[in-house]
């Protein structure tokens, strides 16, 4: 099993997608970066999530090859405004972008970032994620934890899947908050929290050049 450092999600547990940003950072810079450092890098704002885009465009200027699957079309987001999510995604997912996280602030730096992280508008496919990760890569994905979980409701939360035994399952990284590394799951459940009625199913590959 590969071995891919692991850091926890903050105490205030608004951090999931900047701890997988930090343990990405470790593997392959070899340095880990303090929780204000990532918040800078990434724009977050305190109290809310973080969108990906922002540390996904900071890092392929730092030289890593960035892959972003998602049928978010940013170009069409940059244009009409935060509005257009509410036409593509499902009630509870939209709302969440648009009340619980920094995409307001962060919209004006999209044509940036499509300057330097190649982006396929549609969803990920089981298949194709089981391929990076035999190639190897890193996959950030956005999923909803109280599913994995084996709970009802929504709330949405991002892992590091990085690796798959010989039973082919999948393993991941899992922030928490409660954190849990080296997490195994089946194909099937990470099907089910991945592609719930709703979901974005947005991934972000990330590899060396």
């Amino acid at each position: 099993m590969k071995q891919i450092p692991f850091v926890s999600n903050h105490r205030d547990n608004m951090h999931c997608v900047n701890a997988v940003f930090r343990m990405v950072h470790q593997c392959y810079f070899g340095k880990d970066l303090t929780w204000k450092e990532i918040d800078s890098m990434t724009m977050a704002i305190p109290g809310k999530a973080t969108w990906t885009f922002i540390g996904e465009m900071e890092f392929a200027k730092k030289g890593l090859h960035v892959v972003n699957i998602e049928p978010v079309d940013y170009q069409k987001l940059h244009d009409e405004g935060v509005d257009y999510l509410k036409k593509i995604l499902g009630n509870d997912t939209a709302s969440y972008y648009l009340n619980k996280s920094n995409i307001v602030s962060v919209i004006k730096f999209i044509p940036q970032y499509l300057k330097v992280v190649y982006h396929e508008t549609r969803r990920a496919s089981l298949g194709e994620i089981v391929k990076f990760l035999k190639q190897g890569k890193l996959i950030g994905v956005e999923i909803n934890s109280r599913i994995l979980n084996h709970k009802a409701g929504f709330s949405l939360h991002f892992v590091l899947l990085y690796d798959l035994d010989k039973d082919n399952n999948i393993i991941l990284h899992d922030p928490g908050l409660p954190p849990i590394k080296s997490r195994k799951i089946t194909i099937i459940e990470f099907d089910q929290c991945f592609n719930f009625d709703g979901a974005n199913g947005g991934v972000t590959v990330f590899d060396r050049d």
